[in-house]
């Protein structure tokens, strides 16, 4: 009986704590989706429409993946010109990275900022 009392008291902490933990993963979770439906429901802008959190998004993953971008696109394809594609609105993705394979030195000659290569595909795909 002894044994049963103590494991009971011991576990206590470990259900509360669990409990804790899940309404906070529930809140933050919610708020997430908030925050996403307001953004969905509040910009109406084209994913191409410089300045929109679309474009921004877009501008933003270039930034951070340019070197792989690249790649994929002088191979035709691959995961991130298609999450490119995606960002942009695209949708086909495959044929997007063959298109950025035949546009490739259009695309990426000169290229002085990240942010210019969505500015050319967007000029480009208009």
């Amino acid at each position: 009986m002894r044994i049963r009392t103590l494991l009971v008291a011991l576990s206590m902490p470990a259900l509360a704590g669990c409990s804790a933990f899940m309404s906070t993963t529930n809140t933050v979770s919610a708020g997430l989706n908030a925050v996403t439906k307001s953004t969905e429901s509040t910009t109406n802008a084209s994913v191409t429409e410089p300045g929109s959190p679309s474009y921004a998004r877009a501008e933003a993953y270039v930034a951070s993946q340019l070197p792989m971008i690249r790649r994929d696109a002088a191979a035709g394809g691959g995961e991130n010109t298609a999450a490119l594609a995606t960002l942009l609105g695209e949708s086909d993705p495959q044929a997007f990275g063959r298109w950025m394979q035949t546009n490739y030195r259009d695309l990426f000659a000169g290229l002085e900022r990240p942010a210019d290569l969505v500015d050319r595909i967007v000029a480009r795909r208009g």
